[in-house]
């Protein structure tokens, strides 16, 4: 549940005037941060941002300021209620923390693992995975960690910056979006990927471990890296759990 946090605007106001950003914690509660700040281009608007030190900012309406007299300054003073974010259930995950997709088939057969390593700059994914066709195939992060009923449920790639699919599209891939893996003749592929796009980490906004979770998928082709269709059905699928 969000808990309310109650401050004097009128003396927070006066450190973002003009232009200005300001931070401070709340009293008594040196865990709750508030960052204040006031567009130069509107500065008749102050917004206000609160948070759970390490967790994600909620930011509410922006407050109507008083312009006063011709001085061009802006001021209001009065109590404000403005609501914190919960913090993230997740503990903070340090360099070296693991996670694991155990891959299963459409039947609900075993089809190997994927472990996603926390580096230092982004996670290193390896794959060891078996029971596909020779050739290429798609590999992908999914935006929702269920596989049930059936793999659709994992919802589309996961995407934390609002671009196209494929490393070939201009615009840049999605956070998802991973180079495809290759089986052998016995339906055996073994693969190293790297991300710099997600973490491990429940209190970062590109964590994997957002409120549904996330999975990995696998398809049943190659990726062309520019059409999202291209890599055709998904053929194995797996959720994302932290290791403990």
């Amino acid at each position: 549940m969000k808990k309310k946090l109650i401050l004097l605007l009128g003396a927070v106001a006066a450190l973002a005037a003009m232009g200005g950003f300001a931070i401070a914690s709340h009293p008594g509660d040196g865990s709750v941060q508030i960052a204040v700040w006031q567009s130069a281009s509107e500065p008749s608007q102050l917004h206000l941002s609160t948070r759970v030190e390490g967790g994600g900012w909620a930011t509410g309406a922006p407050l109507t300021l008083e312009q006063k007299g011709d001085s061009g300054r802006y001021l209001r003073s009065e109590i404000v209620s403005v609501e914190v974010p919960p913090p993230s259930p997740y503990e903070p995950v340090a360099v070296g923390a693991t996670a694991t997709a155990r891959m299963q088939g459409a039947d609900g057969a075993d089809m190997g693992t994927v472990t996603i390593e926390q580096g230092p700059h982004g996670l290193i994914i390896q794959a060891n995975v078996h029971g596909l066709t020779e050739g290429g195939h798609g590999f992908h992060i999914h935006a929702i960690g269920s596989c049930e009923p059936d793999f659709k449920a994992a919802g589309g790639h996961l995407d934390l910056d609002g671009r196209s699919h494929g490393a070939r599209v201009g615009e840049g891939s999605h956070t998802g979006d991973l180079p495809n893996i290759y089986a052998g003749p016995e339906g055996v592929a073994r693969a190293d990927a790297f991300t710099d796009g997600a973490t491990l980490d429940g209190h970062a906004p590109h964590t994997l471990f957002d409120a549904d979770g996330s999975a990995i998928v696998i398809h049943a082709g190659p990726d062309d890296y520019v059409d999202i269709a291209s890599a055709g059905a998904r053929v194995a699928c797996g959720v994302i759990q932290l290791d403990s």
